[in-house]
């Protein structure tokens, strides 16, 4: 019996038939199935009921980080929250190297130099984690001769940054380093703990809960943009460090910050 036989396989279905008594034989159509005896004419259809579907409305539209940038009281509340230790790692972690949640997941001890206080994230390594299957799965009925050299890698069971710029070299600020160190004295990779990126999703939501302030990967990242544009780094620096592609989005988040207008102000009028 196929799968989509099976699907509609009325519920009590009968196996004899009530005026001879001999097996029946059960034709499975789409909707239906047909009961026939081979001894006699007795013959029936029974119909399965289709479930409606359902109308589902338009889909709310993603929050944008920049609409929920923590503040320094923001941060603060949220740290008051925090009950353990696996809570502070993912909202340290993330807040203060920003790692995107697929980088954060798939971070490795071998990035990690403390001696230098940096994380290296490679432009691909081997990985065999759920969400790596996953997106190999989706591949699964594309032609590999059309994919583009990223898709390829992720098809070939590599694990690959967003973009190529992705591949780059943070400094571990001191905030980070306290939760790192601690986890990787402990752990070889962030996988065993967090095997899906929705797991940090579930972290952050708890978090939110309790400290009734919105919480998700992206708005940390654009947190460090902008706590990283209020201590003057420029926008070379903070798109190395935050491995965008385009210089814009980097400038953008200076202007947010108004950094560069406060240390206008700052020197020229207040003298």
């Amino acid at each position: 019996m196929s799968q989509r036989q099976r699907l509609f396989k009325p519920k009590n279905e009968p196996i004899i038939c009530p005026k001879c008594k001999a097996r029946l034989k059960i034709k499975y159509l789409s909707n239906c199935a047909e009961y026939t005896c081979s001894k006699c004419d007795y013959e029936t259809i029974l119909w399965q009921k289709l479930k409606e579907k359902k109308v589902r409305g338009p889909s709310k539209p993603k929050p944008r980080a920049k609409d929920h940038l923590l503040s320094d009281e923001d941060i603060k509340k949220i740290k008051k929250v925090i009950k353990n230790f696996d809570e502070k790692f993912v909202f340290i972690g993330i807040l203060y190297t920003g790692l995107r949640k697929s980088e954060f997941i798939h971070m490795r001890k071998t990035w990690i130099n403390f001696k230098r206080n940096l994380i290296v994230i490679p432009d691909k390594q081997k990985c065999d984690c759920g969400q790596c299957k996953l997106n190999r799965k989706k591949l699964a009925d594309e032609d590999y001769e059309d994919l583009n050299d990223h898709k390829q890698l992720v098809y070939n069971g590599y694990w690959v940054p967003k973009t190529s710029m992705s591949a780059r070299t943070i400094p571990i600020l001191e905030e980070a380093r306290e939760v790192l160190y601690p986890f990787f004295k402990k752990h070889k990779e962030v996988i065993e703990v967090y095997p899906w990126t929705q797991y940090t999703n579930n972290t952050l939501n708890r978090l939110q809960k309790r400290s009734k302030i919105r919480i998700f990967p992206h708005c940390l990242r654009g947190t460090l943009a902008t706590m990283l544009a209020i201590r003057g780094f420029d926008a070379y620096a903070i798109t190395d460090m935050m491995g965008w592609g385009d210089i814009n989005v980097a400038i953008y988040y200076i202007k947010l910050s108004g950094a560069v207008l406060t240390k206008e102000v700052n020197e020229k009028w207040r003298v």
